[in-house]
Protein backbone atom coordinates (compact mmCIF):
# COMPACT_ATOMS: atom_id res chain seq x y z
CA UNK A 1 0.00 0.00 0.00
CA UNK A 2 2.89 2.29 0.78
CA UNK A 3 4.39 1.80 -2.67
CA UNK A 4 1.07 2.73 -4.36
CA UNK A 5 0.96 5.98 -2.38
CA UNK A 6 4.56 6.81 -3.34
CA UNK A 7 3.86 5.98 -6.98
CA UNK A 8 0.80 8.29 -7.00
CA UNK A 9 2.75 11.19 -5.49
CA UNK A 10 5.58 10.74 -7.93
CA UNK A 11 3.14 10.66 -10.89
CA UNK A 12 1.35 13.80 -9.66
CA UNK A 13 4.67 15.63 -9.23
CA UNK A 14 5.87 14.75 -12.71
CA UNK A 15 2.49 15.52 -14.35
CA UNK A 16 1.81 18.73 -12.41
CA UNK A 17 0.09 20.54 -15.34
CA UNK A 18 -2.30 17.66 -15.88
CA UNK A 19 -2.96 17.51 -12.13
CA UNK A 20 -3.80 21.22 -11.94
CA UNK A 21 -6.09 21.07 -14.97
CA UNK A 22 -7.86 17.97 -13.64
CA UNK A 23 -8.39 19.63 -10.25
CA UNK A 24 -9.61 22.79 -11.96
CA UNK A 25 -12.02 20.72 -14.11
CA UNK A 26 -13.43 19.00 -11.03
CA UNK A 27 -13.98 22.35 -9.30
CA UNK A 28 -15.64 23.84 -12.41
CA UNK A 29 -17.91 20.80 -12.89
CA UNK A 30 -18.97 20.99 -9.24
CA UNK A 31 -19.69 24.71 -9.60
CA UNK A 32 -21.71 24.03 -12.78
CA UNK A 33 -23.87 21.39 -11.10
CA UNK A 34 -24.39 23.58 -8.04
CA UNK A 35 -25.30 26.56 -10.24
CA UNK A 36 -27.82 24.53 -12.25
CA UNK A 37 -29.38 23.17 -9.07
CA UNK A 38 -29.69 26.69 -7.64
CA UNK A 39 -31.14 27.99 -10.91
CA UNK A 40 -33.80 25.26 -11.06
CA UNK A 41 -34.64 25.75 -7.38
CA UNK A 42 -35.06 29.49 -7.87
CA UNK A 43 -37.35 28.93 -10.89
CA UNK A 44 -39.53 26.55 -8.88
CA UNK A 45 -39.71 29.06 -6.00
CA UNK A 46 -40.54 31.86 -8.44
CA UNK A 47 -43.44 29.85 -9.93
CA UNK A 48 -44.76 28.94 -6.47
CA UNK A 49 -44.60 32.56 -5.29
CA UNK A 50 -46.25 33.92 -8.44
CA UNK A 51 -49.10 31.39 -8.19
CA UNK A 52 -49.49 32.23 -4.52
CA UNK A 53 -49.66 35.94 -5.33
CA UNK A 54 -52.10 35.48 -8.22
CA UNK A 55 -54.35 32.68 -7.05
CA UNK A 56 -53.83 32.46 -3.29
CA UNK A 57 -51.73 30.34 -1.00
CA UNK A 58 -53.81 27.22 -0.66
CA UNK A 59 -53.38 23.64 -1.83
CA UNK A 60 -56.92 22.24 -1.79
CA UNK A 61 -60.25 23.93 -2.31
CA UNK A 62 -63.25 21.99 -1.03
CA UNK A 63 -66.65 23.42 -1.82
CA UNK A 64 -70.21 22.40 -1.12
CA UNK A 65 -69.71 21.69 2.59
CA UNK A 66 -72.06 22.59 5.40
CA UNK A 67 -70.64 24.53 8.33
CA UNK A 68 -70.66 21.36 10.45
CA UNK A 69 -68.70 19.44 7.81
CA UNK A 70 -66.23 22.32 7.45
CA UNK A 71 -65.62 22.41 11.22
CA UNK A 72 -65.17 18.63 11.24
CA UNK A 73 -62.62 18.88 8.44
CA UNK A 74 -60.75 21.68 10.21
CA UNK A 75 -60.55 19.54 13.38
CA UNK A 76 -58.87 16.69 11.48
CA UNK A 77 -55.35 16.07 12.73
CA UNK A 78 -53.98 15.73 9.18
CA UNK A 79 -55.08 19.25 8.23
CA UNK A 80 -52.39 21.71 9.26
CA UNK A 81 -53.96 25.06 8.33
CA UNK A 82 -57.47 25.67 7.14
CA UNK A 83 -60.04 28.41 7.10
CA UNK A 84 -63.42 29.22 5.71
CA UNK A 85 -62.95 31.12 2.47
CA UNK A 86 -66.47 32.32 1.80
CA UNK A 87 -70.04 31.18 1.85
CA UNK A 88 -71.92 31.50 -1.42
CA UNK A 89 -75.60 31.79 -0.77
CA UNK A 90 -77.02 34.07 -3.41
CA UNK A 91 -76.83 34.64 -7.11
CA UNK A 92 -77.62 38.20 -8.07
CA UNK A 93 -79.22 38.78 -11.46
CA UNK A 94 -77.65 41.61 -13.43
CA UNK A 95 -80.21 44.01 -14.85
CA UNK A 96 -78.93 45.92 -17.84
CA UNK A 97 -80.08 49.55 -18.10
CA UNK A 98 -79.59 52.11 -20.80
CA UNK A 99 -78.46 55.70 -20.27
CA UNK A 100 -82.03 56.78 -19.39
CA UNK A 101 -82.30 54.17 -16.62
CA UNK A 102 -84.74 51.93 -18.51
CA UNK A 103 -84.29 48.16 -18.43
CA UNK A 104 -82.74 46.73 -21.58
CA UNK A 105 -83.97 43.41 -23.01
CA UNK A 106 -82.32 40.45 -21.34
CA UNK A 107 -79.54 38.65 -23.18
CA UNK A 108 -79.96 35.00 -24.11
CA UNK A 109 -80.16 32.46 -21.25
CA UNK A 110 -77.03 30.69 -22.50
CA UNK A 111 -74.87 33.59 -21.39
CA UNK A 112 -73.46 32.89 -17.95
CA UNK A 113 -72.48 36.53 -17.41
CA UNK A 114 -76.03 37.49 -16.43
CA UNK A 115 -75.54 36.34 -12.85
CA UNK A 116 -73.25 37.61 -10.14
CA UNK A 117 -72.16 35.18 -7.41
CA UNK A 118 -72.25 36.90 -4.03
CA UNK A 119 -69.87 35.57 -1.40
CA UNK A 120 -69.97 36.33 2.31
CA UNK A 121 -66.37 36.87 3.40
CA UNK A 122 -67.21 38.11 6.90
CA UNK A 123 -65.97 34.86 8.48
CA UNK A 124 -62.84 34.64 6.38
CA UNK A 125 -59.62 34.37 8.38
CA UNK A 126 -56.28 35.88 7.51
CA UNK A 127 -53.94 32.91 7.97
CA UNK A 128 -53.86 31.58 4.43
CA UNK A 129 -55.05 34.62 2.49
CA UNK A 130 -56.71 32.37 -0.09
CA UNK A 131 -57.76 35.19 -2.39
CA UNK A 132 -55.02 37.77 -2.71
CA UNK A 133 -56.67 41.18 -2.81
CA UNK A 134 -55.48 44.72 -2.67
CA UNK A 135 -57.88 47.62 -2.58
CA UNK A 136 -57.62 50.02 -5.49
CA UNK A 137 -59.97 52.47 -3.83
CA UNK A 138 -62.52 52.59 -1.05
CA UNK A 139 -62.68 50.28 1.97
CA UNK A 140 -63.81 46.78 2.87
CA UNK A 141 -67.57 46.25 3.32
CA UNK A 142 -68.77 46.82 6.89
CA UNK A 143 -72.36 45.54 6.73
CA UNK A 144 -74.55 43.19 4.71
CA UNK A 145 -75.80 45.89 2.33
CA UNK A 146 -72.32 46.69 1.01
CA UNK A 147 -70.36 44.74 -1.58
CA UNK A 148 -66.80 44.72 -2.86
CA UNK A 149 -66.39 44.65 -6.65
CA UNK A 150 -63.35 43.12 -8.29
CA UNK A 151 -61.85 44.31 -11.56
CA UNK A 152 -63.54 41.63 -13.69
CA UNK A 153 -66.99 42.55 -12.34
CA UNK A 154 -66.61 46.26 -13.03
CA UNK A 155 -67.28 45.65 -16.73
CA UNK A 156 -70.89 44.77 -15.88
CA UNK A 157 -71.34 47.89 -13.79
CA UNK A 158 -70.12 50.60 -16.11
CA UNK A 159 -70.44 54.03 -14.62
CA UNK A 160 -70.92 52.75 -11.06
CA UNK A 161 -69.03 54.82 -8.53
CA UNK A 162 -68.13 54.07 -4.95
CA UNK A 163 -71.12 54.74 -2.69
CA UNK A 164 -73.67 54.49 -5.49
CA UNK A 165 -76.54 51.98 -5.09
CA UNK A 166 -77.05 49.08 -7.47
CA UNK A 167 -80.02 46.71 -7.51
CA UNK A 168 -79.67 42.94 -7.76
CA UNK A 169 -82.46 40.34 -7.91
CA UNK A 170 -81.62 37.30 -5.81
CA UNK A 171 -82.27 33.90 -7.29
CA UNK A 172 -82.72 32.19 -3.90
CA UNK A 173 -85.69 34.15 -2.63
CA UNK A 174 -86.66 36.32 -5.59
CA UNK A 175 -86.26 39.50 -3.56
CA UNK A 176 -84.32 42.40 -4.86
CA UNK A 177 -81.87 44.20 -2.65
CA UNK A 178 -79.86 47.37 -2.96
CA UNK A 179 -76.12 47.35 -2.40
CA UNK A 180 -73.47 50.04 -2.33
CA UNK A 181 -70.01 49.33 -3.73
CA UNK A 182 -67.45 50.70 -1.29
CA UNK A 183 -64.21 49.56 -2.86
CA UNK A 184 -62.54 48.17 -5.92
CA UNK A 185 -59.92 45.44 -5.86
Amino acid sequence: MNSLSQLSRRYLRRQWKRTIFTSLGIVMATALFAGLALLLTSFVNMYVESESANKGSWHYHISGLTMEQAEQLQANIRVRDSELIATSKYLGKLIYKDSDGLDLPEPSPEQSSDWLLLRDISQMGDKLSPYPMSLLSGRLPENSSEILLNASTLGFFQGVEIGQEIELDFIENGDSSNFQPFSRT
